[in-house]
């Protein structure tokens, strides 16, 4: 009993202390030690997180099941032809994602502080950036779904009418492009959110100075991205239960820790780089 009791509450003698050498070296090895470390953490977080979530996500599958279920022709029809609901669909997703946006803010803040070796309870500081940041959080969200929405309704007329108009089809593959730039600097928003305090014009500006000096890592981000869901869409039965317990978590992690990467490269003073990992040699 002498020996259990030593090494559950007093420890190894034998064991070294755990000193800033021990902390993770490289990006790769931070986001597995936060997962390892914080996973509890980040499960709480993205149910908390997919609370605010649940209207999109139900109304989603809502339209999705209600197209599905139609005959070929006119499923398509709703989807792409002249009868098309999608603009409909998208109208109301925007409120439906604006008041995702304080969330996003706490669940991104709770995982800066665990990167970064900080304490950060769920219950405590994704509150209190919820309350700090709630009104730049939901102008950042309304921008990006206004964009996406006028966007879409811009292509989609486009499509309509490129037969009269040829030209159109041009218009619409340059909004497209200008949709997918933006999307991949959006990447940036909420990390520099929560980690400065800046203007929302500015988090716009940085984000697309961001993507453009990092334009390749910040492509195969967004691969990564587009995969994961499209993944979830075929099986979407399994993955979307994953995706509501855990999977948002993961994706802002790994968002926060390519935006400490630039942030260190191109921002932060020398003495405040590699929170939580350890000091270069």
């Amino acid at each position: 009993m002498g020996k259990w009791y030593n090494k559950i509450f007093i420890g190894n003698p034998n064991k070294e202390d755990f000193t800033s050498k021990d902390l993770p070296k490289t990006r790769v090895e931070q986001f597995f030690d936060v997962v390892k470390l914080r996973f509890s953490g980040m499960v709480t977080g993205n149910l908390l997180y997919a609370l605010f979530a649940l209207p999109l996500v139900l109304w989603g599958l809502y339209y999705w099941f209600a197209v599905v279920q139609l005959e070929k022709e006119i499923a398509l029809d709703q989807l792409f032809g002249e009868g098309s609901t999608v603009l409909s669909f998208l109208s109301l997703c925007v409120p439906l994602y604006v008041i995702t946006g304080p969330a996003k803010a706490g669940l991104y803040y709770c995982i800066r502080n665990w990167i970064w070796n900080e304490r950060a309870a769920v219950s405590e500081h994704f509150w209190k950036e919820f309350k700090r940041s709630w009104k730049q959080a939901l102008v950042l969200n309304f921008i990006s779904a206004g964009l996406l929405y006028s966007g879409l309704w811009w292509m989609l007329f486009c499509y309509l009418n490129a037969s009269q108009f040829p030209i159109l089809k041009f218009i619409a593959i340059f909004v497209g492009f200008i949709l997918v730039l933006y999307f991949m600097s959006s990447i940036y928003h909420f990390p520099q959110l929560v980690t400065y305090k800046l203007k929302v014009s500015q988090i716009l500006k940085n984000s697309l100075i961001y993507l453009a000096v990092q334009f390749p890592r910040t492509l195969i981000a967004c691969i990564i991205y587009v995969a994961l869901i499209a993944l979830c869409v075929v099986l979407s039965q399994v993955l979307l239960v994953v995706a509501l317990t855990l999977g948002v978590s993961f994706v802002f992690l790994a968002q926060m820790i390519l935006s400490d990467f630039l942030f260190d490269k191109y921002v932060n003073k020398p003495e405040e780089r590699r929170k939580g990992m350890a000091p270069l040699e």
